[in-house]
């Protein structure tokens, strides 16, 4: 989950919802989210896609 860092109302909603996420402790699930630095709505979808792969099949 992220959020980029501009978009002011969404990064505290994001954050408080990913700390509850974290605090369910549901089994088989890793979790991570990130706030974007210098990021709007729209510039995040590419930041938040490669981070995304990343995560999912590793740096190669």
């Amino acid at each position: 989950m992220s959020v980029g860092e501009e978009e002011a109302r969404m990064v505290s909603t994001m954050v408080k919802f990913s700390t509850y996420l974290e605090d369910s402790n549901y089994e088989n699930i890793e979790f991570k989210w990130q706030i974007f630095d210098e990021e709007s709505h729209l510039t995040v979808i590419s930041a938040n896609s490669n981070r995304t792969l990343t995560v999912l099949f590793g740096k190669k």
